[in-house]
């Protein structure tokens, strides 16, 4: 039975290897070839043979044809080549492709890069002709070991007519690992990359072995000299997470008198020129001012989540909107923004001395003319939280409070993404205190910002930032609406 097998076996080799004049295209010996997706046809195998398809471009196509005593031209179209005209030819004696031959024994008309003697370039082993690589890559990594980093993102820093953009690619990092400083000279973005939980999600917690690791895992960090220009009081950062990528944006606007400058309107006058500047020192991100009924202040909402108020010579603390700040501590840290709050509008009552707060996050608060913890008064509309509350106004004689809502879908670290997407849910509100009841007065507003009541309550202003227009509600008259 062994033996039998075996003779079968040789004669199905035999049968490869013997010379056929006729071969059908049925016939189980034949295999097809397919050498790249860039070739125009492919061939059969028989004999010990194989023809090569012809490429389009005619110096890669000649080291690819088999040598015959036919010497072709390398312009010859590949049409020429037909299967049935290379069997009739297949009775002459082997000669293996012209690739598989030393160099110095064809006759080809086709000609290559480099001598006879030498292998084409495409061959030869890589040579170094430049060390700086190395050195670079060598610094590059003791720079890491450092400062205690095992990896580097990438990042690009993009320039405006009024800001410095700098864009951080975290691939794999949640927002909670990401931590944004911002000094007087750098920005740095530091924080660790981990996939040891997600991966363990998957496995139920079990890995025996790892069979190929390649995902760069541990803490990073980047920096970036600030630019002698750049404004590190007014910056802002955004996360933005798709499916695809995953950036952190960190904007520095310009700190240039010529940049941004208004035109000339006729009629009007320009009350900032002989203004002072007040350093905020500790803090960014200084949003909205507001003085109180005794024209003492100012007072304002900076990033980590407190109101200072202007005492004559320094700022002290007035009033937080977050009762859970104990990693409240860095000046400027947009991953904690949904804990520590980030008050932006900020009006006084001018009756009660009460100080009102639009927290981005938290809504619109109310606080004592002692400060302290603000009480939460309006948080959300219809059973929905409040995304993106603004900026707020108010009517201290009807008891009515103002406030934007500047997006549905965007919460205040992500504005960015608002402005890019083209996001039309901001809304204008009203909150009335003797009834509680909150109403929609304007909908579908692209980034809705700040809120002014008109010096006789007949009309509300609001902006929208995304167009750069000013929606005027009238309030009283016979445009009321």
């Amino acid at each position: 039975m062994e033996s039998q097998i075996v003779r079968r076996r040789v004669n199905m080799i035999t049968a490869h290897l013997t010379a056929h004049d006729d071969i059908s295209a049925s016939a189980t010996h034949l295999f097809p070839m397919s050498c790249s997706s860039s070739l125009n046809s492919a061939f059969p195998r028989y004999d010990n043979r194989m023809n090569y398809a012809r490429q389009s471009s005619s110096s890669q196509a000649c080291f690819m044809r088999p040598n015959s005593s036919e010497q072709g031209s390398c312009t010859e179209s590949a049409s020429s080549f037909k299967a049935n005209d290379y069997a009739k030819k297949s009775s002459r004696a082997f000669e293996g492709p012209m690739f598989s031959r030393p160099a110095n024994n064809t006759t080809q008309d086709c000609k290559h890069n480099g001598t006879a003697e030498e292998a084409p370039k495409f061959a030869r082993p890589r040579t170094r002709t430049d060390e700086a690589p190395h050195f670079q890559l060598k610094e590059r990594r003791n720079e890491l070991e450092s400062n205690g980093s095992e990896w580097s993102p990438r990042m690009d820093v993009a320039e405006s007519g009024s800001m410095y953009v700098v864009s951080i690619e975290l691939p794999g990092v949640n927002i909670s690992d990401i931590k944004v400083e911002v000094s007087d000279k750098s920005l740095i973005v530091s924080g660790n990359r981990s996939t040891q939980c997600k991966l363990a999600s998957y496995l139920n917690g079990l890995v025996s072995a790892y069979h190929k690791k390649e995902i760069v895992q541990g803490p990073y960090r980047v920096f970036w000299p600030l630019p002698s220009n750049a404004n590190k009081d007014r910056v802002s950062a955004e996360f933005v997470a798709t499916t695809a990528l995953a950036i952190i944006s960190v904007v520095f606007a310009f700190d240039n008198e010529n940049v941004l400058k208004p035109p000339h309107i006729p009629g009007s006058q320009n009350l900032l020129t002989n203004s002072e500047i007040i350093h905020l020192k500790g803090a960014v991100g200084p949003e909205s001012i507001a003085f109180n009924p005794n024209g003492e202040g100012p007072y304002t909402g900076v990033a980590d989540g407190r109101v200072l108020k202007w005492k004559g010579s320094y700022w002290s603390d007035f009033a937080v909107t977050s009762s859970h700040r104990k990693n409240c501590t860095l000046p400027f840290a947009p991953e904690l923004e949904h804990i520590c709050g980030r008050p932006l509008g900020l009006r006084f009552d001018t009756k009660t001395g009460d100080l009102y707060i639009a927290d981005a996050y938290f809504g619109v608060q109310v606080v004592g003319p002692k400060g302290g913890l603000a009480t939460p008064l309006v948080q959300k509309f219809e059973g929905k939280p409040l995304v993106f509350t603004n900026d707020i106004d108010i009517d201290d004689h009807d008891d009515v409070i103002y406030f934007t809502e500047t997006s549905t879908r965007y919460q205040r670290r992500q504005f960015f993404a608002s402005l890019l997407s083209g996001d039309k849910t901001g809304m204008l509100m009203k909150y009335v205190k003797s009834t509680q009841q909150t109403k929609i007065l304007i909908r579908g507003l692209a980034f809705a910002n700040g809120v002014a009541l008109s010096k006789n309550k007949s009309f509300v202003l609001v902006a929208e930032t995304s167009t750069g227009r000013i929606f005027r509600y009238w309030l009283k008259g016979p445009y009321k609406g």
